[in-house]
């Protein structure tokens, strides 16, 4: 059962509805950017589980991460599930694991170029510094609720998954994006377009299978209208919250 061949518009319908709960990140273009590629990363490395060469497709992925960073920096962090990829898919493993650095170091080399040229190298050097800051009362707002019930779903949805056998990939692949995601919360100060990054395909994907699994038709609509009733009447309540 292929589950990325079915459900595509479930999915997408997930996505869409999840990403409204974040309304103060559409307010950043730089961010709605970054998150077209981060989804495009996530979808190239679930496609390449089975590749036997997937030189070209970690190229392509490389490319998209950095595009992404320049866009928004925890974007960075995409590295990680990318090599953890590399790690478990066939191939020369050492070699695979040098494409993105080689990549990475092409394209920064490029962009300097062109940076000093035309006099652009303060931007240049904006885009890539950032100084984490560790303040508890950052956490403390109730705009990061969203996050946090988002986060509680797909560790429970995660743990279900690993009970099914041929959903292992999946529930692993979630676990490296959760992990990815919390680092990216902790130390950035964005905190909720670091999970509308990491946490809201994992989430609709996982909603997608749930759904796909049921038999009774019946049910798979009242879940359906639930769920949007749900987060439409959230979105009422709570918008004064979330912006």
């Amino acid at each position: 059962k292929n589950q990325l061949s079915e459900g595509n518009l479930l999915v997408v319908f997930f996505w869409i509805v999840i990403s409204m709960l974040f309304p103060e990140v559409y307010k950043d273009y730089t961010v709605m950017l970054a998150n077209t590629c981060i989804l495009f990363v996530i979808l190239q490395i679930m496609q390449s589980h089975n590749i036997t060469d997937g030189r070209q497709v970690f190229f392509d992925i490389s490319v998209l991460i950095f595009l992404a960073t320049l866009f928004f920096l925890p974007s960075l962090l995409a590295l990680f599930l990318l090599w953890l990829q590399i790690l478990t898919s066939p191939g020369k493993k050492f070699r695979n694991s040098l494409i993105p650095l080689v990549v990475f170091a092409i394209l920064f080399v490029i962009l300097l170029a062109a940076s000093l040229l035309l006099g652009w190298e303060n931007q240049l050097f904006l885009r890539f510094y950032y100084l984490p800051k560790f303040d508890i009362s950052s956490f403390l707002q109730y705009k990061f609720l969203p996050l946090l019930g988002i986060l509680l779903i797909n560790i429970m949805i995660t743990s279900w998954l690993l009970k099914k056998s041929y959903k292992r990939y999946y529930s692993g692949f979630f676990i490296s994006l959760i992990l990815v995601g919390m680092v990216g919360i902790v130390l950035h100060e964005n905190k909720n377009a670091v999970g509308w990054l990491y946490f809201t395909f994992p989430t609709a994907l996982s909603g997608m299978m749930i759904i796909e699994g049921l038999k009774r038709h019946w049910l798979r609509e009242a879940l359906l209208w639930f769920f949007v009733l749900s987060l439409v009447g959230i979105l009422i309540l709570g918008r004064s919250y979330l912006l």
